[in-house]
């Protein structure tokens, strides 16, 4: 299913979604954490920007899936941009604790994700690496721009 949700995303983009941005994969660490538990740090994400509005995809770090919509506040200063995602998300069984509830109970929990993006680092996808801070976890991703991702493949590469 997560194939489909990245191939689903990705066709049908011009050169006109230059602005959207495309979040693929994450690794994260829990300093803060209950040392007792093992957590997930490497989570398959897929997440969609357009106009300062996010969704998208994950197993969060209880290895459950999870999904996340929100709007991005962001201000830029020099090569960096400072954001946070405000929104909601569905799939952890509670909005603190985590993973102390029945396996079939799932919640919608409020979010308010801080972020750092380095917006100077010029790749052919226009790759950018964000730092966010994500409930106890250290959370690490990159986004591309996806109409640079259609370019690509129509060029063959």
């Amino acid at each position: 299913m997560f194939r489909l949700v990245v191939i689903l995303i990705t066709v049908g983009f011009s050169a006109q979604a230059a602005a959207d941005r495309l979040y693929l994969g994450a690794l994260s660490e829990h300093p803060f954490a209950d040392p007792r538990y093992e957590f997930n740090e490497a989570h398959r994400l897929i997440a969609y920007e357009r106009h300062n509005w996010v969704a998208g995809y994950f197993d969060n770090s209880y290895d459950e899936d999870t999904f996340l919509a929100g709007r991005k506040f962001s201000a830029h200063l020099g090569a960096f941009e400072f954001s946070a995602i405000v929104g909601a998300s569905y799939g952890y069984r509670d909005c603190v604790k985590g993973r102390d509830w029945p396996v079939n109970h799932r919640r919608v929990c409020p979010v308010a994700i801080p972020a750092v993006t380095y917006t100077g680092l010029e790749t052919q996808l226009n790759a950018r690496p964000t730092l966010m801070m994500a409930g106890e976890a250290v959370v690490l991703t990159v986004s591309v721009d996806p109409a640079r991702i259609v370019d690509a493949i129509k060029r063959g590469l």
